[in-house]
Formats: C-alpha cells, sequence, structure tokens
C-alpha cells in the first residue's frame, strides 16, 4: 500500500511538472501571439502610412502632369499662331520688292532696296540684280550709262504697276552680280528688309526660306526651298 501510494505520488508530482512545463509553454506561445498581433497591428499601420504617402505622392504627379500639360498645350498654342502665315505681310515683305529687269534680249528679276533702311521710301531706291542680264547693253554700245527698264509689280495681282528707268552703279562679273539705281527717284515703291548680321549668321543648312523672282520674264513667283549651302 505504501508502495502504491509513493508510486501515485511520483505519478501526481509528474503530472503537475508536465502541466507546469505545458503552462509555460502556452504563457510563452501567448507571448508569442501577443508579440505577433503588435507587430501585425503595427505593420498595418505602417502600411497604411505607406498607401497613404503612394496616394498623396501619386495626386501631385497627377497635379504635376497636368500643369505640365497646360503649360506645354500654351506653348504649342503660342508656336501655332507664330508658325501661322501671315500672307498680306509675306506678299508685302517678299512680292512687293522683287522687280522684272530687262537687259537687251533678257529679262531676269531684282529687288529693291531701300537707301535709309525703310521699306517705304522717297529717298533713293537701288536694285540688286545678276550681271549677266544687263551685261548685253553695255556690249557694242556707245552708250556708257545706258537705260535699263524695271518693271515694278502690285501686291497680290501680280500686275505691273510702273515701268521705271535705272543706271548701273556697280557690278562683279565673278560673283555676277550688278547694283542698279533708280532714275525716278520719287517712285512710291517697296524696298526689301534686309535681314541683319545676327540674323544671316544664325541661317542653317535645311532652314525653309522663300526665294521669289520672275522667270523667263513673267511676273514674280515665291518658291519654297531650303538652305544648301
Amino acid at each position: 500500500l505504501e508502495g502504491i501510494e509513493r508510486s501515485a505520488d511520483v505519478q501526481k508530482s509528474l503530472t503537475n511538472e508536465e502541466i507546469s512545463e505545458v503552462a509555460k509553454m502556452v504563457s510563452g506561445l501567448r507571448c508569442e501571439l501577443d508579440a505577433i498581433s503588435l507587430a501585425t497591428a503595427n505593420s498595418d499601420e505602417s502600411f497604411t502610412e505607406r498607401i497613404a504617402d503612394l496616394h498623396r505622392s501619386i495626386d501631385e504627379f497627377d497635379q504635376n502632369v497636368e500643369d505640365r500639360l497646360t503649360s506645354s498645350s500654351r506653348a504649342i498654342g503660342s508656336i501655332k499662331k507664330s508658325l501661322q502665315k501671315d500672307y498680306e505681310l509675306l506678299l508685302h515683305n517678299l512680292m512687293e520688292p522683287t522687280v522684272q529687269v530687262s537687259g537687251k534680249e533678257t529679262v531676269g528679276t531684282g529687288v529693291i532696296i531701300g537707301s535709309n533702311g525703310a521699306d517705304h521710301s522717297s529717298e533713293t531706291k537701288y536694285i540688286l540684280t545678276a550681271w549677266h542680264v544687263i551685261r548685253d547693253l553695255f556690249y557694242d554700245s556707245e552708250n556708257l550709262s545706258p537705260e535699263i527698264e524695271v518693271q515694278a509689280y502690285n501686291t497680290g495681282k501680280t500686275k505691273v504697276v510702273g515701268t521705271h528707268s535705272a543706271y548701273l552703279v556697280e557690278y562683279d562679273a565673278d560673283i555676277d552680280v550688278a547694283l542698279l539705281r533708280l532714275r525716278d527717284l520719287g517712285s512710291p515703291l517697296v524696298g526689301a528688309k534686309l535681314p541683319d548680321f545676327t540674323t544671316s549668321e544664325a541661317g542653317r543648312v535645311f532652314q525653309s526660306v522663300y526665294a521669289v523672282g520672275c522667270p523667263l520674264g513673267n511676273n514674280p513667283v515665291p518658291t519654297l526651298g531650303e538652305i544648301l549651302d
């Protein structure tokens, strides 16, 4: 009987120890669970904050993109407006200064240049043309300053508005250029606006330009082309 009681006490002691161990394990698990729960809660809070930050960043990015698109649209509109052709201005600046110069058996193109830099002037007017257009007037002629016929044209309608007389001031056969001077100084003709040095230097290959001439004795014809050299 005593042996049985001792055995029972041992079993009871073992059971209590096991229960104690299990209790410790459960307590440890509870602590770990609480830690996990706390970490999860913190993680959820951090994740929520990150999502909010991302939303704010996206909103700021959208606003930035919208602002840039608005700015770009305005810039494009301004560029389009600046690129729209002012046909009246083109006719005035390109067609009216263009004249037809007649030689003995040839005709060619000339451009009026105002002596005072203005497009309209009652001052002396000069005309640039090609030497080969008028050189035959000076061959086999006793007149050292022959009359050179110049025809001016009306804006837009390209009809002859007047025949004028000019004489040779200077020429350079090597570069095929001649400078004429109009005799009738009071003629209300339009002179070309020549570019300044800075503008001329800014010209680049493939830049679009207009060339206006009187081919084969025709009225002025504008042609759009590109700078090649």
